[in-house]
């Protein structure tokens, strides 16, 4: 198996955990506020992974650190904007207006890459933008909760990007699993911090857990932080921001057939029609055009 479908095979299975995460967090919910939660989360998988971190004799130098602090700070901000416009919008718009990272991506790549994006990223765009506004079927009038959200999708956008552009485009850092397991410790560290700092200011802090919400939340925090942030930033930059991005929207589908499974949620039959044209558009993407050098 070649480089590039190693990537297809970790991403794809990165994006079914992501797509995981949506059914742990809403039943998380009821028991942690949301920035306590996103604060929790990322600082037991900073433990686990600083634990990785030191167990292999490895450290973190100032590019790391200056490298994991950027990505760390612009990750905070996504997942802060994104709990703040869900207090003013619905679920389905927020993750409709989230989603328009895939037109993020491209735009923030272009310049740190210096390379225009394939025309085929700009149409694989179109469509899966069609497809998750059919899945989620957002309606009303933008509102103050909208535009915030809108914020979260720029930071989203320019995360994937930076990966590509410190994982792949500097010489002085590559995609060794020492560099990578460094830049993600330091993200971690930066996310729980600040989620934790800002939490008083923006919430009213709770945190009640039982057994089982305990193993939700170290699912959240291992397997859906840790593992699959270290299989991000090494096989991305393989791939690419602006394909793998196209790859990560089928979170949503997951999310979806996970709701009807856990929830018993139900989905129109156009929405199953934006699943589709999601699944193609991501396929049709990845599978095609010139490999990323």
């Amino acid at each position: 198996m070649n480089e590039r479908s190693k990537a297809l095979v970790y991403l794809s299975l990165a994006t079914v955990v992501w797509g995981s995460t949506f059914i742990v967090l809403k039943l998380l919910l009821p028991r942690i506020s949301p920035l306590v939660l996103v604060g929790s989360r990322f600082a037991i998988a900073a433990l686990v992974a600083g634990v990785v971190l030191k167990l292999r004799g490895e450290g973190i130098n100032r590019a790391m650190l200056r490298r994991g602090t950027v990505l760390g700070l612009v990750l905070m901000g996504g997942y802060i904007f994104q709990t703040l416009g869900l207090q003013y919008t619905g679920a389905g718009k927020s993750g409709f207006i989230t989603t328009l990272y895939l037109v993020f991506v491209p735009m923030f790549s272009w310049p740190l890459s210096k390379q225009r994006p394939q025309w085929r990223i700009f149409v694989a765009i179109a469509v899966s933008l069609g497809g998750v506004w059919l899945l989620a079927d957002p309606r009303g009038a933008l509102n103050p909760g909208d535009l915030i959200t809108a914020l979260s999708a720029v930071c989203f956008g320019a995360q994937l990007a930076l990966i590509d552009h410190f994982m792949l485009k500097e010489g002085s850092v590559d995609a060794s699993s020492g560099s990578v397991l460094g830049i993600t410790v330091v993200q971690l560290v930066v996310v729980a911090v600040g989620a934790f700092a800002l939490a008083p200011l923006l919430e009213e802090p709770r945190f009640a857990l039982d057994l089982a919400s305990l193993g939700g939340l170290l699912y959240l925090a291992v397997v859906a932080t840790v593992f699959v942030w270290l299989w991000q930033m090494k096989w991305q930059p393989v791939l690419g921001a602006e394909k793998a991005s196209l790859l990560y929207v089928g979170e949503a589908i997951v999310a979806a057939v996970g709701g009807v499974i856990v929830f018993g949620e139900s989905l129109p039959w156009y929405g199953y029609v934006g699943a589709g044209l999601i699944m193609a558009a991501a396929a049709w993407t990845t599978m095609s055009g010139k490999q990323k050098s």
